[in-house]
């Protein structure tokens, strides 16, 4: 669910268009988004899902909405995505670090470079909550359920 305050917030107000608003809603909502913020899409996906030319999107749609999202390699990187979600709940953390071991490290490192704080989740590396290499399989639901309980 996208926050109610989406449409007040200053940097949509005053830096974003209409077009680039749609866009950055697209990112925020879209079927192939997940827990974490930092999922792969194509980007003529991007241009079909929207509607949107692919050279319009690469040269001018996706350069504006830095640095509230980026696009690398065919990854969509939303810093501030888990900053929206209940950081709080157990099941959320390790649902987050769960999505983000799926993650290439050469994505991780942009994710970092562009101050995505994957860092904030290094204790449930550290515990054992999650897998720390991509190769690794992520936690099964029942494995989750049962962590958390």
């Amino acid at each position: 669910m996208v926050n109610t305050k989406f449409w007040s917030d200053s940097w949509v107000r005053e830096k974003l268009n209409p077009l680039d608003r749609y866009l950055f809603l697209y990112f925020l909502t879209n079927e192939h988004t997940n827990i974490c913020g930092i999922y792969e899409l194509h980007l003529d996906i991007i241009a079909f899902e929207t509607g949107l030319d692919k050279h319009d999107l690469t040269k001018s749609l996706l350069p504006r909405l830095k640095p509230k999202v980026y696009y690398k390699d065919g990854w969509v990187i939303i810093p501030n995505f888990t900053k929206n979600q209940n950081q709080g709940s157990k099941l959320i953390q390790i649902g987050i670090g769960n999505e983000l071991s799926k993650v290439p490290p050469k994505i991780l490192e942009y994710a970092k470079g562009y101050k995505y704080p994957i860092q904030a989740l290094s204790y449930l590396i550290k515990s054992n909550l999650i897998k720390s290499n991509v190769a690794d399989t992520p936690l099964t639901d029942r494995e989750i359920r049962r962590l958390v309980q």
